[in-house]
Parts: C-alpha cells; structure tokens; sequence
C-alpha cells in the first residue's frame, strides 16, 4: 500500500465522529428567533400603551373644554376666566395709562392695528400651545390651542377697552376705542397667556 493512502486511512480512523442535526436548526439561529419574537411582542405592546395614553389625554383635554373654557358665554364665572382676567388686566394697567400709547393709537392707521392684532393672536397661540405640549403627550391639542387662544384674546381685548373706558382717553370715539383696545391687549394677552402657561 503506497505510503500516502496509509496516512490518510490513519487520519480517518483516527477522526472523531461528528454529530449531525438533521431537521434542527442551529443554537445561534434559534436564540435570533427568540429575540425577534420578544422585540416584536414590546413593540406591539408599547403601540397599545401610547395608544391608549393618547385616548386618556384626549379624554382629559375634552373635559377641560367642556367644564372651563368659554364658560363666561354661558354666564358661568369659572377659575379659568378669573385667572385670565387677572393675568390680561396685570399687562393692560402698565399701557392704558401711558400717554405715549394713547398718541400712538391716534395715530396709526388701520393697517398697523390689525397687523398688531396679528401678532397678538400669534403671540398668544403660541404660548399656549408650548404650555398644553410641554404637559401632554398626545400630539393632538390643536384644537384646546385654537380655543384657548381665542378666549384668551377675547378677555384680554375687553380688559383692554374697560380701562381705556374708565379713564376715559378717547372719549366715546369707537374707532380710537378698537385701536387702543388693540395696542394694549398685545400685552395683556402675552401676560394672560403666560399665566396660563404657569398655571396649567
């Protein structure tokens, strides 16, 4: 027998048997399926979870809609409305007794007031919707937004027209009134809203 073959018939009988796994699968792939099964169970889980936060929020924010906001238009004085009277005549009394004011809203033309009406409401949105996101982790708070906004304007322009009322500047002329209104409810709304944003 040439020498080569018999190295070769040594080696083999010399060899371990190996094992062989028919129709099993591997160690490492088996543990991959486990922790692909056990990722996808936490994301379906954490899925429900956020879901049924965002109903939880948004139940709150209705609540909150029906029981506070726009009460005053049903004659109802609530917290809310006495919270945002406080903050809108705390940013109006340091302009409506200001001359320089009351010059300038003699003479700005209508084009500059509803610009500053503008940026009234902008301004006011604003901050009120920094104050619901930074409290809510439903993303869905246009609409308190929207309505907050409104109300707050709404109490800060008439705080506004009450002290230029009681001081009697513009007399009973209803154009100086709506200007001054305007120019005065811009920093009253930024202090009802920043209430709000304190407070909520």
């Amino acid at each position: 027998m040439p020498k080569g073959m018999l190295l070769k018939f040594r080696a083999r009988m010399g060899a371990k048997p190996t094992k062989k796994h028919y129709g099993k699968k591997a160690p490492a792939e088996d543990e991959e399926e486990k922790l692909e099964a056990i990722e996808e169970r936490l994301e379906n889980v954490s899925s429900e979870v956020m879901q049924e936060i965002d109903k939880i929020e948004d139940l709150k924010q209705t609540a909150a809609v029906k029981k506070h906001e726009f009460g005053w238009i049903k004659g109802k004085v609530t917290s809310l409305l006495m919270q945002d009277f406080v903050g809108a005549a705390f940013g109006a009394m340091f302009f409506a007794f200001t001359q320089e004011v009351w010059d300038i809203a003699a003479r700005l033309n209508m084009f500059s007031i509803i610009v500053i009406l503008i940026i009234s409401l902008i301004s006011g949105f604003s901050l009120i919707y920094f104050s619901r996101r930074r409290k809510s982790l439903s993303v869905r708070i246009y609409h308190t937004t929207m309505l907050r906004g409104l109300e707050i304007y709404t109490i800060s322009f008439f705080t506004s027209l009450l002290f230029i009322l009681l001081l009697g500047v513009f007399g009973y002329d209803p154009l100086l009134l709506f200007k001054g209104s305007v120019i005065i409810a811009l920093p009253a709304v930024i202090s009802a809203a920043t209430a709000d944003l304190l407070f909520y």
